[in-house]
């Protein structure tokens, strides 16, 4: 196949940029500490932590948790599924099938769903912390804004990412590095990054992209996948692990907790 014409997303380059990005978020992250700096609360986040959410918001009304629990060495993140960032429930579970175990932390609000995101660093939901201290990586699926067809690749998992691009590209995505150093996932407390190997990837679908995954970003809409659904899911499966798929663990959705903890 031939290589991509930017420049930037050449193999050498490619992996040469993850590599300094996430020195300098290392850099940073040190920076922080040493400066004894406390992590500003974010602009458009309503809530800071998961405890402070459910103050305002109830289980079951306007949020509900979903997961399932597999002897998988990969955990599949939604950490802003259903209403709030449309389309990322769908994929993420779509991407852990049947072997890969799965979370998704989802807005049901009839409205102001957004209200419900936390920022990756500071997500810190009960279920999802226990199964990523059981998972050895992490892979969180989120959106973002534009028209463009997007694909943006971020964490720590510097291998995985390269396996990542060229599994995507190979079936026509375009796929980039965030711009943003804040929101590359470099952050040791991003979600994706909190597995028991402290590295991950976080993949990050732009409105445009998810558009054209399914009918429509409706809640009726996201029943209806399309044929590019399909080959991001395989491409990212590709890109993630070879494994053969083993049989479905256990199942659970708001409090019918297996472990019963």
């Amino acid at each position: 196949m031939r290589a991509p014409s930017d420049p930037a997303l050449q193999p050498a380059r490619f992996r040469a940029k993850l590599l300094a990005s996430r020195a300098l978020a290392e850099d940073a992250h040190s920076v922080q500490l040493n400066a004894g700096a406390v992590r500003p609360r974010p602009r458009m986040d309503c809530y800071t932590t998961f405890r402070e959410l459910t103050k305002r918001e109830k289980r079951g009304r306007d949020f509900r948790v979903r997961w399932l629990a597999r002897p998988s060495p990969w955990l599949v993140i939604a950490p802003h599924g259903g209403e709030i960032e449309p389309g990322t429930s769908e994929i993420a579970e779509a991407i852990a099938a049947d072997d890969l175990s799965l979370y998704a932390f989802e807005g049901i609000k009839p409205r102001e769903n957004a209200r419900l995101h936390i920022t990756s660093t500071r997500f810190d939901e009960p279920r999802c912390t226990l199964l990523l201290e059981a998972s050895r990586k992490a892979l969180s699926v989120h959106g973002k804004g534009g028209r463009e067809q997007l694909v943006l690749l971020g964490g720590r998992d510097v291998e995985t990412l390269e396996r990542l691009r060229r599994s995507l590209e190979r079936r026509r995505f375009r796929v980039e590095i965030h711009p943003g150093l804040a929101l590359e996932g470099r952050d040791r407390a991003n979600v994706c990054n909190r597995s028991r190997s402290g590295m991950g990837v976080q993949l990050e679908l732009s409105h445009g992209l998810r558009r054209s995954l399914f009918r429509s970003l409706s809640a009726r809409g996201r029943g209806v996948k399309t044929a590019r659904f399909w080959q991001l899911v395989a491409g990212v499966r590709e890109g993630v692990t070879r494994r053969r798929r083993s049989p479905a663990g256990q199942c659970a959705t708001d409090g019918a907790d297996p472990e019963g903890s």
